[in-house]
């Protein structure tokens, strides 16, 4: 019934059916021993969001406090605030100010943000309005944290069809404004702050509805100075960033192609003519990882994605991202890689259907694409994981386009890294069929579906050799339904459908025959996202279509009765392909897009918490040697139930934050900045969640205050020599690694003096 209301979308391009897209479910069934040991405790069953959807307004700065990217995302409708810690997301405000500038006053420990006339304040947990007066309402306006007078410096935006020309600082009380003359009038100009030479540089700007700026400005406190008249292209959602071990500001252009790095000295403009992905976004330097952290995305209601990159200075490299919006699209969770795989679906938009052959794994932190070669792009395919020989198994779907359907019948497998198409008989194609991993008897179960009008109620099975079908009595042919396997009683679970009207029978199939379980539960409905809970034994569904609409209902079968759980979550929708699956080292199902009633297609990834588990550190704290001065980081990675408490400790004593010197006693990341001997010791982090606690293994840090050790191998050697002679006579002001040893700024006689003198010494 439904589906072939979606047959007949396409065709008669009507808007009533365009607000209509049901779809089948498969499953993923999770059986795997778990590979570490857990204590399950009783926990309150919610759903949470999980990683940001791409939004049209984006503002990013990092934390240097708590070792985290601040990312504040906001639309029409609402703000949010995440944070990065460099493995996972985490959602922590769902209220707050809407703006594309943002900056951290590390002395302070707030993050700054001008929206209007309204200064806010983030202190790490909540958003607070902390003044209405200063400067007059604009938006897309430069902004940076000058940490050398402690200010922030504001300059320009634009109001209607009024650009501003004006700078102002906020001392963390009072807006002053500062009547100097400076750089034109424009909107969005790209500002960062050059800790080294201690002035702000602004790069051009839009100074009319279609022009930019190429000047560059300096602003040292007091004057603004003119200092080049050319450099790289400017363009909507230019930004800026000052990376402080290079020593230098990197420039990215929103013009819309491929982003190409542009560099500034403090003298002259240089591309690194290293093409990226295209639209800046925002952007921030991550201090302890050295990497400028960069956001893209693109913004068309069927396109809209969010992905953030690393520049290192030479590299691009894709640290994690959101699929696009897309309905169709399946889900399942791989155990013996620990991730979740999405491959395939569809947007719609303007009477146009695009298909996508795309596959993303998400890893418990954030979604990264994977392998482009693979099966032709569909959806409303079927796709498991198969247990027993650890690959996924896909199975036909659907390609629709403007000029008609068309459906696949094409068995392909995914073995972690590539794609392999089977050359075996499959069954006749189809799409909305319902599929589950029976890992018992070690089979792939399809059941249902349906070829343009026609429904199908044939039951088959793929044991990695050949399909077979089995010639049962069952449920009655449908499309769209719902189905999982329950490892704890061996048998599939089949909810719902479509035919002549919605279903809403719950079946079982134990391998030799069809059971009509019970009558009661969910109401009827089709394409409801539906998986197994490992660890609480149960099968939980989620959403579906039904007759008055979508829902946003979440349920639970334990074999014996059907429980809704009145929680709230993601917004009613259809949730075609059963783009949820149960991952099962943290206890939480994963739930990515599907189509809701009023058309839209969600780019969201949401949780739906079930189980308690205790952290497991996945990645330890790694020993080092270094020299005195050094910056020093230590990381964590942990798995289990979220969220994490992190702690800390030197030689089993628990380290807390020092300005300056300590920062992330309390965070997956512990920075310790200009490192001395009394830092050495052995370290470790005491990873606890609401269930358990892990402790990591212990690391020991070595500092050696050798003067003349330029290469911090513990010794004063012809390496050390080396480095000193190859930057001999540099007078711009060089680091002591590079063989300033005296710090006068210069490389010279004073400085190879000082490395003979300890030439052959030792670090204890």
């Amino acid at each position: 019934m439904v589906h072939s209301r979606l047959l007949s979308r396409t065709r008669d391009n009507s808007a009533s059916s365009a607000a209509h897209r049901p779809c089948i479910a498969s499953v993923v069934v999770m059986t795997m021993c778990l590979a570490f040991p857990f204590r399950s405790l009783a926990q309150a069953i919610e759903w949470k969001r999980i990683a940001p959807a791409a939004q049209s307004r984006v503002a990013m700065a990092y934390d240097t406090h708590r070792n985290m990217a601040i990312l504040l995302m906001s639309s029409s409708i609402q703000s949010q605030t995440w944070t990065w810690d460099g493995r996972a997301w985490a959602l922590r405000a769902t209220s707050g100010p809407s703006s594309t500038v943002m900056v951290y006053d590390e002395h302070r420990d707030r993050v700054v943000v001008f929206q209007g006339t309204a200064t806010w304040e983030w202190d790490g947990n909540t958003w607070t309005q902390v003044a209405t007066s200063g400067p007059s309402s604009r938006n897309n306006h430069g902004m940076v944290y000058d940490s050398a007078r402690r200010v922030v410096v504001l300059f320009g935006g634009v109001s209607g069809s009024t650009y501003y020309g004006d700078t102002w600082e906020w001392d963390g009380t009072a807006w002053i404004e500062r009547v100097v003359s400076g750089p034109s009038p424009c909107a969005s100009p790209a500002m960062a702050y050059d800790s080294d030479r201690g002035v702000t540089t602004l790069f051009g700007g839009r100074t009319s509805g279609s022009s930019y700026s190429t000047e560059t400005w300096e602003w040292d406190g007091a004057t603004w100075n003119r200092r080049a008249e050319s450099g790289p292209q400017g363009g909507s959602g230019s930004v800026m960033i000052y990376d402080p071990i290079r020593r230098l500001s990197v420039f990215l252009s929103g013009t819309g192609g491929p982003t190409i790095p542009w560099e500034w000295d403090g003298v002259t403009w240089t591309s690194r003519n290293v093409p990226g992905p295209a639209i800046a976004v925002a952007a921030t330097y991550d201090v302890p990882r050295e990497t400028s952290l960069v956001c893209f995305g693109y913004f068309s209601s069927a396109s809209a994605e969010n992905n953030l990159w690393d520049w290192d200075g030479a590299t691009w490299r894709h640290t994690t991202g959101t699929p696009r919006p897309r309905y169709g699209g399946a889900i399942t969770y791989e155990p013996a890689r620990d991730r979740v795989l999405l491959f395939g679906g569809a947007s719609y938009q303007a009477e146009h259907v695009t298909d996508f052959g795309d596959g993303w794994a998400w890893d418990g932190g954030g979604w990264l694409p994977v392998s482009a070669t693979g099966p032709p792009a569909r959806n409303y395919h079927a796709m498991v994981y198969d247990s027993m020989r650890a690959v996924v198994v896909l199975y036909g779907g659907l390609q629709g386009a403007s000029g008609g359907w068309g459906y696949l019948g094409d068995t392909w497998e995914w073995d972690g890294s590539a794609w392999s198409a089977r050359s075996v008989t499959s069954p006749p194609p189809r799409a909305f069929c319902a599929a589950a991993f029976d890992s018992r008897r070690g089979v792939f179960v399809l059941f249902g579906g349906q070829r343009f009008y026609v429904l199908n109620g044939e039951t088959w099975e793929w044991n990695g050799s050949a399909w077979s079908q089995r010639l049962v009595n069952g449920p009655s042919p449908r499309a769209g339904a719902a189905m999982c396997f329950d490892s704890h009683r061996s048998v599939c679970v089949l909810f719902g459908g479509s035919a002549s009207s919605y279903l809403g029978d719950t079946w079982e199939w134990d391998g030799t025959a069809w059971t009509q379980r019970q009558e009661s539960g969910p109401s009827p409905r089709a394409d409801a996202a539906m998986a197994y809970d490992s660890v609480r034994q149960s099968v939980f569904l989620f959403g579906g279509w039904r007759p008055n609409g979508p829902s946003a209902e979440t349920w639970e079968w334990n074999g014996t009765e059907w429980t809704q759980h009145q929680i709230p979550g993601p917004s009613a929708r259809e949730l075609p392909s059963n783009p949820m699956c149960f991952d099962s080292a943290r206890g939480r199902f994963v739930l990515f897009g599907g189509w809701t009633g009023n058309g839209q297609v969600p780019n969201e990834t949401w949780s739906l918490q079930t189980s308690c588990i205790g952290p497991t550190i996945h990645s330890q704290p790694q020993g080092q040697r270094v020299c005195a001065g050094s910056t020093v980081t230590f990381s964590v990675v942990a798995a289990g139930t979220e969220p994490f408490a992190f702690q800390w400790r030197r030689d089993g004593e628990i380290l807390a934050d020092e300005p300056d010197h300590i920062s992330g006693s309390a965070a997956p990341t512990l920075t310790i900045l200009n490192a001395s001997v009394s830092d050495t010791g052995s370290y470790d982090c005491v990873v606890s969640n609401a269930c358990d606690n892990a402790t990591a293994v212990a690391s020991t840090l070595s500092v050696c205050e050798q003067v003349g050790d330029l290469n911090c191998d513990g010794m004063v050697s012809l390496a050390d020599l080396a480095v000193l002679l190859s930057n001999w006579g540099r007078t711009d002001s060089p680091s002591r690694a590079d063989g300033d040893l005296n710090a006068d700024g210069e490389i010279g006689l004073p400085d190879l003096a000082l490395l003979l003198a300890e030439f052959g010494a030792v670090c204890p």
